[in-house]
C-alpha cells in the first residue's frame, strides 16, 4: 500500500473511531491483516474500507449494507467466474486465485475469506490448500 492509501487509510479508520465504532486491527489467514469493526461485528480488509471511503458510505449503516450485498455479489461473481473459467481449471486454482480472479475481472474488493466461505457453502470445488 503506497503513502497516500496509508494517509487516507488512516484518516478512515479515525473517522470510524469518531462514530464510536471500534476498530481492531487483526491478522489471520487467507487475507493477512484486516479490521474488526465492533459493536457491528465484521470484518474488512484495507481496500474495502477505502472502497467504503471512496463511496461515502463509512458509516454503520454503509457498512452493513456493503456487507449484506458482498454475500450475494460473492455468490454471483463465483458462479459467473465458474462460466467463464474450464471447470478442469477451474478446480486446481486456491481460494486466493479465484478472489484475485474476481476482483480483477470484475473490479471488486472482496476477501480471500469472504470467497473461501461461499465457495464452501456452494460446495465448489477447487484446491484447498
Amino acid at each position: 500500500m503506497n503513502r497516500s492509501n496509508e494517509s487516507e487509510l488512516q484518516r478512515a479508520l479515525r473517522s470510524l473511531r469518531n462514530q464510536h465504532i471500534s476498530v481492531e486491527e487483526v491478522q489471520g489467514p487467507p487475507d493477512g491483516f484486516g479490521f474488526f469493526l465492533s459493536p457491528i461485528g465484521i470484518v474488512l480488509t484495507a481496500p474495502q474500507i477505502l472502497k467504503l471511503i471512496a463511496d461515502g458510505e463509512l458509516n454503520s449503516q454503509g457498512i452493513r449494507t456493503f456487507a449484506n450485498k458482498e454475500k450475494q455479489l460473492v455468490e454471483e461473481d463465483i458462479e459467473a467466474a465458474e462460466g467463464r473459467v474450464p471447470p478442469d481449471q477451474f478446480r486446481t486454482w486456491t481460494a486466493a486465485k479465484i478472489t484475485d480472479y474476481i476482483n480483477e475481472e470484475f473490479g471488486r474488493v472482496h476477501s480471500i475469506r469472504q470467497v473461501t466461505d461461499v465457495l464452501n457453502r456452494l460446495d465448489v470445488k477447487y484446491k484447498r490448500v
